[in-house]
C-alpha cells in the first residue's frame, strides 16, 4: 500500500471502534468512580479496586481519545488536496458539510425530544406540560447551542471552566465541529502562515485550558482540527508525519497515563490525550500497513459507517435500557460479574445501534441518508 492509502484506510478502519470509544465514555456517566492509584494498597488488592481501575482506565482515559482523533480527521479531510483557498470553494465545502453535519445535527437533537414528549404524554399526569414549560422557558434554541451547562474543572490559573451541552448532549461535538467549518478560512491562514509555531500555541492553550468559554469555541476543537488542518495545508502526509515519534508518543501515553491515574487532578491528562491520540492513529496505521487488519474487508466497511449513527443514536436512551437489561440478566453483584456487567452495557448499546442502522437501511435508506449525512 502507499502511504496515501495507508493514510486514507487508516481513517475509514478508526471510525467505527473511536465512537465505541465515545459509548464507554458515557456508560460511567453519572456513576462513581473511585481510581486513586495512590491509595490502592497493592499487597490487598481487592476486586473493587481491579474494577474500578478497568473502568477508569477505558473510559475516562484510553476512550478519551476518540474525539481528539475525529476533530484530527476533520480538519484533515476539509483542506485535503486544497491547493489554493477560495471563496466559491468555501462555499462549495459548507454546502456539502450543510448536508453532511447541519441537518442530522438538528434532527438528531429533535428526536430525543419527540421521543421524550411521546413517552410523558402516555403518563398523563401532567408531567409533559411541566416538561413542555420547563424546555420553552429557557429559550426553545438553546436545545441546539446550550440546553446544559456543567463545570469541567478549572484552568491553570484557577478559572472555572464551563462546559456547554445541546439537548443531545454528545452532539456538543458536532455543534463545535460545525463552528470548525463555518471558520475554517480564519483557521486556514491562521495554520498556513503561522504554521508549527501557531499549533505549538494552540497547544500551550489547550494544556492550560485557557481560553474563550463560550458554546462552539473550545480550545479541544481549535486544537485538533488546526492541527489534522495542518498537515494537509502544509501537503504533509497525515500518518507519515505522526510515525516519525511512534516510540516516544507511545512512552509519553503510558507514562502520563499512569500519573494520571496515581494523581486524578493532574493537568498532565492534556498532554495524555494529546499523546494518546496520536498512538492510537499510529497503531492503527502500522496494523494496516503490516497486514494485521483489513479495511477493506465488507463487515469492516459496513461497520465504518455506522459510526456516526452509534454516536449519535446510543444516549437517546438506547445506553440507559441496555444498562437495565444487563442488570436484568445478570443480577450478581460480586466483582467478576460487575466487570462484565460494565462492558457489556456497551457491547449491548452498540449492537443495538448497528441492528437499527441495518434496519433502517432496508427499510428507510433514504431517511437514513438524511439522520447521517449520507455517511
Amino acid at each position: 500500500m502507499t502511504n496515501e492509502e495507508i493514510q486514507s484506510k487508516t481513517i475509514r478502519l478508526l471510525r467505527f471502534p473511536l465512537a465505541v470509544a465515545v459509548v464507554f465514555t458515557h456508560a460511567v456517566s453519572g456513576h462513581e468512580v473511585n481510581a486513586h492509584m495512590s491509595q490502592v494498597d497493592w499487597q490487598n488488592l481487592t476486586g473493587m479496586d481491579i474494577y474500578n481501575i478497568i473502568r477508569y482506565t477505558v473510559s475516562l482515559l484510553i476512550a478519551r481519545g476518540a474525539r481528539p482523533c475525529f476533530y484530527i480527521f476533520s480538519g484533515f479531510l476539509f483542506f485535503h488536496k486544497m491547493i489554493e483557498w477560495n471563496r466559491p470553494l468555501y462555499f462549495e465545502k459548507i454546502k456539502r458539510r450543510i448536508k453532511t453535519l447541519v441537518i442530522p445535527y438538528l434532527l438528531w437533537n429533535i428526536i430525543p425530544i419527540v421521543i421524550t414528549a411521546v413517552l410523558l404524554f402516555r403518563h398523563m399526569d401532567g408531567s409533559l406540560a411541566k416538561w413542555m414549560n420547563e424546555l420553552w422557558a429557557g429559550g426553545i434554541l438553546k436545545i441546539f447551542w446550550n440546553y446544559y451547562e456543567y463545570g469541567a474543572g478549572n484552568n491553570i490559573f484557577g478559572y472555572p471552566i464551563p462546559s456547554y451541552f445541546p439537548y443531545n448532549d454528545p452532539l456538543w461535538f458536532v455543534r463545535d465541529l460545525i463552528m470548525m467549518s463555518f471558520l475554517s478560512p480564519l483557521i486556514y491562514y491562521y495554520v498556513k502562515y503561522t504554521k508549527i509555531v501557531g499549533i505549538v500555541v494552540l497547544g500551550i492553550c489547550y494544556y492550560t485550558q485557557v481560553w474563550i468559554y463560550i458554546p462552539c469555541f473550545k480550545i479541544d476543537a481549535f486544537f485538533f482540527y488546526s492541527l489534522g488542518a495542518f498537515f494537509s495545508i502544509q501537503g504533509k502526509n497525515l500518518i507519515v508525519e505522526l510515525r516519525k515519534g511512534m516510540a516516544f508518543w507511545l512512552i509519553v501515553a503510558v507514562i502520563t497515563m499512569l500519573i494520571k491515574m496515581y494523581d486524578t487532578e493532574s493537568r498532565i491528562v492534556f498532554l495524555f490525550i494529546i499523546a494518546l491520540t496520536v498512538t492510537i492513529i499510529n497503531i492503527a496505521s502500522w496494523l494496516l500497513e503490516h497486514g494485521r487488519i483489513n479495511a477493506d474487508h465488507a463487515f469492516v466497511s459496513f461497520l465504518s459507517r455506522t459510526s456516526f449513527f452509534v454516536f449519535a443514536v446510543h444516549t437517546v436512551f438506547l445506553l440507559g435500557w441496555s444498562q437495565r437489561f444487563v442488570n436484568f440478566i445478570i443480577t450478581s453483584d460480586s466483582v467478576f460479574y460487575l466487570i462484565i456487567k460494565y462492558f457489556s452495557e456497551t457491547i449491548v448499546c452498540v449492537v443495538v445501534c448497528v441492528g437499527l442502522y441495518y434496519l433502517t437501511h432496508k427499510i428507510a435508506p433514504k431517511l437514513l441518508n438524511v439522520l447521517t449525512g449520507s455517511r
